[in-house]
């Protein structure tokens, strides 16, 4: 169903006072959690116009798709992973690529990554996200032998860890070749549509609907205008919002509809992937938008471009300050994963928010 009109949730009110605001229908849920909004900011397909409807206007509604928004956004959202979805999480992100934007080449040696991450498991990293190709702006493609060779030492070693190992690939073979060995979700930038052909990449990376079908194993859907090759050269949208929500509803519904189950879907709008500075900015000023898709977030903005260019910061490995506080825009809007790099860091920033709130 193409919406008409979006509810984007606004007014945002947290811990117990979220649910005594809830009960008292002063506050609607986001997710059945521990966030809930007073207010709604209503956009339009068709115009410019943005509206604003309270909780009262809200639950007095008789527009159906605003009836169905609601419910989609206050719906409880089941464990993935056994991950609690009405928490938020850290997924750390593990690049085992030598041309990685902002880490390529520095996790080569495995003893010494294990140290790490056995670090970052006792800091809470719930989530690793492990990557055997770069799926930054420019990237060349890399073959599923080649993407294998780089991820096998590693997942190898996580077997033995205590904390959910994601896949960072949009290749079905790849996909096939890590579920086998210990990971447990699949992270797919393409969100399943991409299939490397002999043709053009002298191989057939396999059909990843299929894979994950099979697998029902919880996947990520990212959205992304192009491929990595060719997605910076000139991002443009009508209407970004409905755009980007029109895409994941529809991949959401694909996967649906041939059998797999929704409650095992994350997405993400993906951030920096075929877009611009502004569309960047756009996104996160509105990311809770997509709660009325019905399944768990995920939002990645950890030391992207939009940061360097905002702030002024051409080192990627300096903007460490812009990532915090875009994951705190999306912390405040409930989103339930955060892919960041910084790991302690970040950890140590959600600890400090979620403490403040429990006084």
């Amino acid at each position: 169903m193409a919406h008409s009109k979006l509810i984007i949730p606004t007014g945002f009110i947290y811990g117990d006072e979220a649910k005594i605001a809830i009960a008292s229908q002063l506050a609607l849920p986001i997710a059945g959690g521990s966030v809930g909004f007073c207010m709604a900011k209503i956009i339009n397909r068709c115009d410019d116009d943005i509206g604003f409807m309270s909780v009262a206007e809200l639950l007095a509604s008789d527009d159906v798709e605003i009836i169905a928004q609601l419910e989609a956004i206050g719906a409880l959202r089941p464990r993935i992973c056994g991950l609690d979805m009405s928490q938020q999480h850290i997924m750390g992100i593990l690049n085992l690529t030598p041309d990685s934007f902002s880490d390529g080449g520095s996790h080569d040696d495995v003893a010494k990554l294990e140290r790490q991450i056995d670090d970052h498991i006792k800091c809470g990293l719930s989530v690793v996200d492990v990557g055997g190709e770069s799926t930054r702006p420019k990237a060349s493609y890399v073959s599923c032998e080649q993407e294998i060779v780089r991820i096998a030492p590693i997942l190898s070693m996580l077997k033995s860890k205590d904390i959910c190992v994601s896949i960072d690939t949009r290749k079905a073979k790849v996909m096939d070749y890590a579920l086998a060995h210990g990971a447990d979700m699949i992270n797919d930038v393409s969100a399943l549509e991409f299939r490397a052909d002999v043709a053009q990449y002298g191989e057939d990376s396999g059909d990843s609907v299929q894979a994950v079908l099979k697998a029902q194993c919880p996947i990520i859907l990212m959205h992304s205008q192009g491929t990595p090759e060719t997605m910076q050269n000139d991002p443009h949208y009508e209407n970004i919002l409905f755009e980007i929500y029109d895409y994941l509803q529809a991949r959401i519904e694909n996967l649906v509809k041939q059998g797999f189950d929704r409650s095992k879907i994350v997405i993400d709008p993906g951030i920096g992937f075929g877009k611009t500075v502004a569309h960047c900015l756009t996104i996160l000023d509105n990311l809770s938008l997509f709660h009325s898709l019905g399944v768990a977030l995920l939002v990645g903005s950890s030391r992207k471009s939009f940061i360097g260019v905002v702030a002024g910061e051409k080192d990627v490995g300096k903007r460490q300050a812009g990532s915090l506080a875009a994951m705190s825009v999306a912390k405040n809007t409930a989103v339930q994963f955060h892919r960041m790099h910084d790991i302690k860091v970040a950890q140590q920033h959600m600890s400090i928010i979620n403490s403040i709130r429990k006084y």
